[in-house]
């Protein structure tokens, strides 16, 4: 599962912070983490558990099973954007 592809388009996680001054200056603030970020960290708990519990054997290379993990985090977070895409 750990195969990189092409990433979609990686929109914004959250909306984006804005502040208004007490001068009513308005600043727009950072994003903060990108979609693919949040679909993979939502993914890793159960990536961890199905391994740890040995439902899940991912791709052990020279990272270890801990980036191997993280990998296959960022791939099902790939194929959640590729899903979502298409669904539009």
């Amino acid at each position: 599962m750990s195969e990189h592809k092409s990433v979609p388009e990686n929109p914004p996680a959250f909306p984006p912070a804005i502040t208004v001054s007490a001068a009513g200056d308005v600043y727009h603030g950072f994003n903060g983490m990108g979609l693919r970020d949040w679909f993979a960290g939502q993914a890793l708990p159960a990536i961890i558990a199905a391994t740890s519990a040995g439902q899940h054997s991912p791709d052990v290379g020279e990272g270890g099973v801990v980036r191997a993990m993280a990998d296959d985090a960022y791939s099902l977070a790939d194929a959640m954007l590729a899903a979502r895409e298409a669904s539009k």
